[in-house]
């Protein structure tokens, strides 16, 4: 017998909630914790959708000697996997045309391909739209102010 949501008008759980709501733990714990975040702070602005963002993440694997992306459609994928907390993701992706799908282990960084482990790197690249100098000026105050840029991080050959 599975359990059941039962109609109550004090149940903190909204009724478009309840509706929407698969037997999935991670759908609901994400439902949750949307709804939470929404209600601390009701003066607060809502934040802009969850596939806008000022940073993009490329996964890579390594096979034959180099670090080679995967295809558009899977990116989303491992990324999203990553994100709601899954284990594996199968993809079927060009680089791996003699089976009909890989298994990816986001969360370890490996991919499974005919009983191979492969090594995965997930890369962080800026919005190539994004005006880096807002970054730059937008940024803590307890930093210090000077201009070294780069250099002062790195450390310069001058």
């Amino acid at each position: 017998m599975t359990p059941r949501i039962q109609d109550n008008p004090e149940s903190d759980i909204p009724q478009r909630m309840r509706q929407n709501i698969r037997n999935h733990a991670y759908t609901f714990e994400h439902a949750l914790q949307q709804q939470t975040t929404q209600l601390d702070d009701p003066e607060q602005p809502p934040s802009p959708p969850a596939n806008h963002t000022s940073a993009y993440f490329t996964w890579l694997v390594f096979l034959l000697e180099k670090w080679i992306p995967f295809d558009a459609a899977n990116q989303r994928k491992v990324e999203q996997t990553l994100n709601l907390g899954g284990t594996f993701v199968d993809i079927q992706d060009s680089h791996f045309p003699a089976v009909k799908r890989v298994r990816v282990f986001p969360k370890s960084n490996y991919l499974s391909y005919l009983g191979v482990k492969y090594r995965l790197s997930r890369i962080i690249e800026t919005d190539p739209g994004m005006d880096h100098q807002e970054l730059k000026e937008g940024g803590d105050d307890d930093e210090s102010d000077d201009d070294d840029g780069v250099d002062g991080i790195i450390g310069s050959n001058r």
